[in-house]
């Protein structure tokens, strides 16, 4: 009767389980890993209102419990499966890479593999590649790497502590064989080394290496499982926990799904939420039992007196092609299917499966969008209708948020000159406020005396102010106090002179490129104005849609995302609504996945039409998990992205991990320089407490925006999932 391999079975099926959660993790679980929720409230039996903190208990919402943050336990383990097997194996293959070659020659006669490995061995012996591991990875340093970094250090130096061993045991079977009577034949007929090692070496001892192959990634999956107790594990990041006068203390929290970080990182809740440590404990012990028990089920096969492998892999490396034939497409197919499986995980972990839909709207192109006027109105328009068309939805009863007061004015066909000296609005020169007509203004420098010019003759005069001596801010909030005494504005100076409508007010506020400080310094410096300009004082819109997300609770959850349609001086302004557009289509034809509400808030002006929503929001604001701020998208091309996650401080854990995600897929095109945080683009943040990211072009040749755009909308798809 035969004998049945219960542990190829039995191993064969778990692999298949395991291997099926790697590659395709949403049909096990439809929660982000992402995800975290701080505080969870509900009204109970009592019609008491109950507020909870996280680790929550196993429940409806979470079948596992969540973690410490809030983040479902039963996705990250899901999840977190193709990373952890990924790394596991990425590890085995290197170690085998430097054993096989390095152990057949050693065994082969070769001094020098045959004394490294007895070198590294003689190290690890005596220092365990546990204790290795823990001084290593606990450095400061590798504990602060984001994933890609964190895998590549991670990886190289298990392999280091692990490849000797194996080594070892290649070297000893090499040996064996190297004794055998039809190697020394092989020599005395002047074969050479490389081709007995090939023909004769490896097809004997490659049975037992595929044995040893699994063993081997049970074994670095257990002492992945040993390292994550010491917390050491891959994609984390620092939390501080304590401060005072002695420092900070940091714990690390995994910011990946991965096994080992779970196990590491909450193993304090042993007691409290056993649930958080025993999730991530069995499937480490499942997958190692899984690699073991198929290891042994292949060495039992191996043994049998009959097994057809090994003549099978000799025959491989024979010259009889005939009698080989069927053998060698046996073993090609399983070859590329296994090349073909750890692909499409390492290429499921770096791609998602969103498609980026471009939209082309070039029939629309106004050059100068200002709030208020017909082209802001048009474009308002040309919004809602693009809602409408796709089928995105209102808040309101339409998508229109209308407000009045509207008091600006644009400077067009002027001319200004300084000291005679032409200059070009919008380039040399912006006006924050000033008033239309014809005049000549001598320009007196009161830098020093801004605090007291109680004894200066300022009448008629534009007052000259240092910007780098007295701050733009206080600059803006004393010149109505020079004006009062009879000034007619100030002039002061900036690296960042761009184009801008100003508000009509009866002063200058002026503003020029810094090249002219020295100018502006003279005492007797004087400037020519001859201002044309239109005023618009109509309504201006705020245009708003609304994708809802189809989980019945985390649907009430939004991301809003914020944009200015108002464009100055702007050439092909309808490559940057373009942008827009397909971000917005994007996330539309993916909403069969959303399970968080998006909001989209098209602003005609990034101040008043930014005010008029903070004070007007249509949706509860207490459900607004993240503001993403792209008003300063200014070109359908670019050579950097600027960004700030100022507003977006470490609790605020929601926006947070969106921002390292962000920092961790386009660290190539962030640029080094930082936003400025100010008045404007914080106002949300500041009174409306929105968790707030923001988002710049910078430059206007390298890339195309949609190249930025593909990434962030999946970015959002994957956040809003």
């Amino acid at each position: 009767m035969k004998k049945i391999n219960i542990s190829l079975i039995l191993g064969s099926l778990l692999l298949l389980i395991l291997l099926s959660i790697a590659l395709f993790p949403n049909l096990f679980s439809d929660s982000n890993p992402y995800s975290m929720t701080l505080v969870h409230t509900y009204m109970d039996e009592n019609n008491e209102l109950v507020i909870m903190t996280p680790p929550f208990e196993p429940s409806e919402n979470y079948v596992l419990g969540s973690d410490e943050v809030g983040r479902d336990i039963w996705s990250l383990v899901v999840y977190g499966t193709r990373l952890t097997l990924v790394l596991a194996l990425s590890i085995t293959i290197l170690r085998f890479l430097l054993a096989l070659p390095l152990g057949m020659a050693g065994g082969m006669g070769s001094r020098f593999s045959k004394s490294l490995i007895d070198q590294f061995n003689i190290v690890l012996t005596t220092i365990p590649p546990l204790l290795i591991g823990i001084l290593f990875l606990k450095m400061n340093f590798f504990t602060s790497l984001y994933k890609i970094q964190s895998i590549f250090v991670f990886a190289i130096t298990l392999t280091l502590i692990g490849w000797a061993r194996i080594g070892n045991m290649v070297l000893v079977s090499s040996s064996r064989i190297m004794e055998e009577t039809f190697i020394l034949s092989e020599k005395a007929i002047g074969k050479r080394k490389l081709s007995i090692a090939i023909k004769n070496v490896l097809p004997h001892i490659l049975p037992e290496i595929v044995v040893l192959f699994f063993m081997e990634i049970a074994r670095v999956l257990t002492l992945m499982m040993q390292l994550g107790i010491f917390g050491i594990f891959v994609g984390n990041i620092r939390i501080i926990s304590n401060s005072g006068s002695f420092g900070y203390a940091y714990y690390n929290l995994p910011y990946e799904p991965e096994w080992s970080g779970l196990l590491g990182a909450t193993k304090e809740f042993i007691r409290s939420a056993p649930w958080v440590v025993f999730t991530s404990a069995m499937f480490f012990v499942i997958s190692v039992l899984a690699f073991n028990l198929f290891g042994e089920g292949l060495r039992i096969e191996l043994q049998k007196k009959n097994s057809r492998f090994i003549s099978n892999v000799k025959s491989l490396f024979s010259k009889n092609i005939e009698t080989t034939k069927d053998q060698r497409i046996t073993f090609g197919i399983s070859i590329l299917l296994g090349i073909f499986m750890l692909v499409s995980i390492i290429f499921n972990i770096a791609k998602s499966d969103y498609t980026y839909t471009e939209v082309n709207q070039s029939g629309y192109n106004y050059e100068n969008v200002i709030v208020g006027s017909n082209e802001s109105l048009n474009v308002a328009n040309i919004i809602g209708e693009f809602f409408s068309s796709i089928d995105v939805k209102s808040l309101g009863k339409d998508y229109y948020q209308i407000f009045d007061g509207i008091d600006k004015i644009y400077f067009s066909g002027s001319s200004i000159a300084l000291d005679n000296k032409s200059l070009q609005f919008g380039k040399d020169i912006i006006f924050k406020t000033g008033f239309i007509g014809e005049n000549h203004y001598e320009i007196m420098d009161i830098t020093e005396e801004f605090y007291d010019v109680n004894n200066v003759d300022i009448h008629d005069k534009l007052l000259y102010v240092d910007s780098d001596v007295i701050t733009m801010k206080a600059i803006e909030n004393n010149i109505e106090y020079f004006v009062d005494k009879g000034a007619k504005g100030i002039v002061t100076t900036s690296e960042d002179i761009v184009s801008t409508v100003a508000e009509n007010k009866p002063y200058y506020l002026i503003i020029l490129e810094d090249s002219y400080k020295d100018l502006l310094q003279d005492r007797e410096a004087s400037i020519e104005l001859n201002l044309v300009s239109e005023k618009y004082d109509r309504q201006g819109k705020n245009v708003i849609g609304y994708i809802e997300g189809n989980d019945p609770i985390l649907s009430k959850k939004l991301i809003v995302v914020g944009m200015d349609y108002g464009f100055v001086n702007q050439e092909n302004s309808y490559e940057i609504l373009n942008f827009y557009f397909s971000m917005i289509k994007t996330l539309k034809e993916n909403e069969d996945v959303l399970k968080k509400s998006i909001i989209f808030v098209f602003y005609p002006d990034e101040v008043e039409g930014v005010e008029y929503f903070s004070d007007h929001q249509l949706s509860p604001q207490k459900n607004v998990m993240m503001y993403l701020d792209m008003t300063g998208i200014e070109s359908g091309r670019f050579d950097k992205i600027k960004f700030s996650d100022e507003l977006s401080p470490i609790t605020r854990y929601y926006g947070f991990t969106f921002a390292n995600q962000f920092t961790n897929k386009m660290d190539s095109i962030i640029s080094d320089e930082r936003i400025t945080v100010n008045s404007n683009n914080s106002y949300l943040y500041l009174n409306n407490g929105m968790t707030t990211l923001l988002f710049e072009t910078e430059g206007n040749e390298k890339y195309s925006i949609h190249e930025f755009g593909e990434i962030f909308t999946n970015l959002i798809i994957d956040n809003a999932h």
